[in-house]
């Protein structure tokens, strides 16, 4: 006859990861709950176990322990990966990124790595052989038949060291013009290196008599349209800017100036050019 199937040891917990001790018949698991599994809460706790080879499960932790939770520890996260890479010298992290080593309570505990490449985050990993290869889709670029390019110097010649290119901040508003449409309704254009926030304000002498509300506006061409009062001529144009983002920087001595061209909030004066009375357009003095 069959033999009949044993129930689960483990109950209704899911098993994340598992990994074998060296030396002995046993293993430890990587426990969570079902509805965690599903939803990772990053407050639940982390869970291992001991299973033998006959499915014995001994040896089970909540991680942190009583011990740490008195002492002001709180959750990690459910345990996603475990190995053992020598007996009695087991790791598990959680799936917040907590780091846990599972070792007999007897044994010395790990000596503080003061390494400074261990003192804050690690966002990057080197390529190593742990890391998958991908293989370019592509063939390489053909270059048979090409002209060879000058012998390299040797150690004798010596080389005269490039002079160093200087760099500048790119401005944020360029390419600013003006034109009068309708006879009353006056539109700026302009390019913006980034992202930004911008308003047009028309003054008569010290009054404000029209304004444009503040708009985020993307990089790129954009214009801005402003409607004047006849009765209450403007004499000046106030625009404010804001960069949202760093402006990028250019090799020389920078590109074509404009207006507003500080990486901060700027608020520029202008003076309203009398020229708009008749409809033409221009850049901005």
């Amino acid at each position: 006859p069959a033999e009949p199937p044993r129930a689960n040891a483990l109950g209704e917990d899911v098993v994340n990861s598992s990994a074998a001790e060296p030396g002995s018949e046993s293993a430890w698991v990587a426990l969570d709950s079902q509805s965690d599994a599903s939803s990772p809460n990053p407050i639940a706790p982390a869970i291992v176990a001991r299973i033998s080879a006959d499915g014995a499960v001994s040896d089970e932790q909540t991680l942190p322990s009583r011990e740490e939770a008195e002492a002001g520890i709180g959750p990690k996260g459910a345990a996603k990966k475990i190995a053992c890479p020598a007996p009695h010298d087991c790791w598990m992290v959680t799936t917040q990124g907590w780091l846990f080593h599972l070792a007999p309570e007897n044994e010395l505990r790990l000596p503080e790595d003061t390494d400074p490449a261990f003192q804050g985050l690690i966002t990057f990993r080197p390529p190593d052989e742990g890391l998958p290869q991908v293989t370019p889709d592509a063939p390489p670029v053909d270059d048979s038949g090409l002209p060879e390019g000058p012998p390299a110097p040797t150690g004798s010649q010596l080389e005269e060291p490039a002079p160093a290119k200087s760099t500048t901040t790119a401005p944020l508003l360029s390419h600013v013009h003006t034109r009068l449409v309708r006879r009353d309704t006056l539109e700026l254009s302009f390019h913006l290196a980034v992202r930004a926030q911008v308003r047009l304000l028309a003054q008569r002498h010290k009054r404000v008599v029209a304004s444009t509300p503040t708009r985020t506006l993307a990089a790129g061409n954009r214009r801005l349209s402003l409607r004047l009062d006849p009765r209450r001529w403007p004499t000046k144009l106030n625009l404010q800017t804001h960069a949202l983002a760093p402006l990028p920087t250019v090799s020389g001595g920078g590109g074509s100036g404009s207006p507003g061209t500080g990486p901060n909030a700027v608020a520029t004066s202008l003076a309203f050019p009398n020229a708009l009375a008749g409809g033409r357009s221009g850049p901005l003095p």
